[in-house]
């Protein structure tokens, strides 16, 4: 809304892309928002910068359609081919064909106007400023604090792991316990580390000092991905089977052992 009024105030509509931004863009923390607000940019000036070749220096010599064609299936194939990378980049590759399509085809005839690249990278970047200030400021939604939640939970579900198997449960009960929580514990392991690439984003860590720092966080991860890797082997087929042969009283020790 202070976007709208904004550009209201000033009489310049044509940087309404910035209320689209803040609407866009706005997830579940700031690492996130910020990260896609990064690449809603780059997208933009990527794809502005195409466009502003195109009228600039190949629009003049267009006489055909074909031509014309020629140009989109090129600018599109740059787009695509970024679209359909990680999740860390797609967004900008549906940006870069946004900016260019909007920027090139403005109308049934050819156009040199330049004023569309201009106002878009305006609006997207004063959009993605004001957002930036409202999750610092106002309502701040950190991302690292989202990843101790995430490593936390992962930390849970590999103690509970490195308890199986167990002398008083069955091998058959304790497999199926083991092939459960690897798929959780897995799980959280990759929003942990989806989180430490956001948390990189953000203007400032956790406001609770050096013990919760971006750096040890990762280390921690890092290590205790680490440990999971070891935990797994433990639970296989093979390890159990090795495990079930043991005396009774061998079987008591490594349990305590890894309890």
């Amino acid at each position: 809304m202070f976007c709208y009024i904004f550009y209201m105030a000033i009489d310049w509509s044509g940087i309404h892309t910035a209320l689209i931004t803040c609407t866009f863009i706005a997830l579940e923390s700031t690492g996130a928002t910020l990260h896609k607000g990064v690449l809603r940019m780059g997208g933009c000036i990527i794809g502005g910068a195409l466009a502003l070749f195109t009228i600039v220096f190949l629009m003049p010599h267009m006489v055909t359609i074909a031509s014309l064609v020629v140009v989109v299936a090129c600018a599109s194939a740059i787009a695509g081919w970024v679209a359909t990378g990680s999740e860390m980049i797609s967004y900008a590759g549906l940006q870069i064909a946004f900016a260019f399509f909007y920027s090139v085809f403005q109308g049934y005839a050819p156009d040199t106007d330049l004023d569309n690249v201009r106002n878009r990278v305006v609006g997207i970047l004063f959009g993605l400023v004001v957002t930036g200030l409202v999750f610092k400021y106002i309502w701040p939604e950190r991302t690292i604090d989202r990843l101790q939640a995430a490593l936390r939970e992962a930390l849970r579900q590999l103690a509970r792991l490195l308890e199986i198997p167990r002398p008083d449960v069955s091998i058959e009960k304790g497999k199926a316990e083991a092939d459960a929580l690897i798929a959780e514990t897995s799980k959280s392991f990759e929003q942990a580390r989806r989180y430490a690439d956001l948390a990189v984003f953000e203007f400032e860590e956790s406001p609770n000092g050096e013990r919760t720092s971006l750096g040890n966080l990762e280390n921690t991860l890092s290590r205790a991905e680490d440990v999971f890797g070891v935990a797994s082997s433990l639970v296989g087929d093979e390890a159990l089977a090795t495990w079930q042969q043991l005396p009774a009283d061998a079987q008591a020790a490594e349990s305590k052992l890894r309890t």
